[in-house]
């Protein structure tokens, strides 16, 4: 075991100096792509100035496989164990898709409990029940309610709306289901939604078209951290595209949503097409109009013709993008977190404006000096060699405490 996490180490190790070796080779070409082969096996790599997306890309070719898959195997290596001590964890499929249900220790185990649906993030990529596990539970711990964590299908392998289906089938059926309710001991008219980075997009999608079916009871509250919501159809030329060591950049963001569009196969035409803004994608009035209406102004989508623009209704969803709609009155109360140093902090800004001018009740917390991701690093001691050490991040303590107070105060 020690040999094997060694060799892991090491491994990593020259994946990372081959990024930075790579870095002062790249400079910006959206039309640069290379497929290197070599024994038998495809390296897709983007040359892009950035060493955290080249890391993907090294990592994917010593170990045989995509970037996708290596971004999951280097996300499972860090996966923190959950105590079991203050929370209880239960496996369950809720409408076809798995879950974890998270409970305080301290209440009885059939006490039913309000309950936050939480969507994890990970570009639509990665994530999985345990890489937000730790964070969920200290959630549950914190405000004595119920946290279900959903496991939804990840692209490539399933594209667009596949994640969207999963997460609104789970949120409507602990809603409106109440076999599935007694069966998770939670209470269905005291339900809030959350999520973080691509799983904030989802839960933007989600409340918005929960909160237009009258007949469920009303969704409590949303928690929005760092989320992305103008989605695809952000234009490069002013999204933010500064880059912070082992930072989100703008440009791993349109590979993440060219996966989550297009899947393996044709992710690399919308990787170039996207980065463009190209006609071929959108009609040149169809992006205008698409930009406008993230911004709020009433205009028209004109969806084209599906033939030539075979991609158009994807981008141009409101699961894809809540910002997309016209109406964001009916939305529960949100509160929306953010770092100040992620190309998404303008998403979230932006989400807060317009549902301050939809007349909903919204609170924004910013973290000026934070990055994106910040969020999941809750402080915690670590031993070394005999020797404690506290590590983690006093932030991410604050974003647990400003959730949960807003979520307990709309209960």
């Amino acid at each position: 075991m020690a040999c094997g996490r060694c060799c892991l180490v090491l491994l990593s190790t020259i994946a990372v100096l081959l990024a930075i070796a790579l870095y002062p080779l790249s400079q910006w070409d959206e039309n640069i792509s290379i497929e290197t082969r070599i024994n038998g096996r495809i390296l897709d790599m983007f040359i892009i100035p950035r060493p955290s997306v080249n890391f993907l890309s090294v990592l994917a070719f010593l170990r045989g496989t995509s970037r996708p898959e290596a971004s999951r195997h280097l996300m499972s290596l860090l996966d923190p164990k959950v105590d079991t001590s203050y929370v209880s964890s239960e496996d369950h499929t809720v409408a076809g898709v798995p879950v974890r249900l998270y409970r305080p220790a301290t209440v009885d185990a059939d006490a039913v409990l309000p309950v936050l649906v939480y969507f994890h993030g990970g570009g639509f990529i990665v994530g999985t029940l345990d890489g937000f596990g730790d964070v969920l539970a200290n959630w549950c711990r914190e405000s004595d309610i119920a946290v279900i964590s959903v496991d939804y299908r990840l692209a490539p392998e399933h594209v667009f709306p596949a994640a969207f289906d999963d997460c609104f089938a789970v949120t409507k059926a602990v809603l409106g289901d109440q076999a599935v309710a007694a069966a998770l001991r939670v209470n269905s008219s005291l339900v809030s939604v959350g999520g973080d980075s691509a799983g904030g997009s989802l839960a933007a999608a989600v409340t918005l078209h929960i909160s237009r079916i009258t007949s469920l009871p009303r969704v409590r509250a949303q928690i929005s951290i760092v989320p992305t919501l103008k989605g695809a159809l952000d234009d490069p030329e002013t999204a933010l595209a500064f880059w912070a060591p082992g930072g989100l950049t703008s440009e791993m963001m349109f590979l993440f949503w060219a996966w989550y569009l297009g899947g393996m196969e044709h992710y690399e035409l919308l990787y170039s097409q996207m980065t463009e803004r190209s006609p071929q994608l959108l009609p040149v009035e169809v992006w205008k109009n698409a930009s406008l209406r993230l911004e709020g102004v009433d205009v028209e989508l004109v969806t084209p013709d599906t033939d030539k623009y075979p991609y158009a209704e994807r981008f141009l969803n409101e699961s894809m993008s809540a910002l997309l709609s016209k109406d964001l009155s009916t939305v529960p109360p949100t509160i929306v977190l953010l770092a100040g140093i992620d190309p998404l902090y303008n998403d979230g800004l932006l989400y807060e404006r317009r549902l301050k001018s939809a007349g909903v009740e919204v609170e924004l917390v910013e973290y000026k000096n934070q990055m994106h991701g910040f969020h999941a690093v809750l402080p915690a001691n670590i031993t070394v060699l005999g020797t404690t050490f506290l590590v983690g991040n006093a932030d991410a303590l604050d974003v647990m405490k400003q959730s949960v107070r807003f979520v307990l105060d709309h209960l």
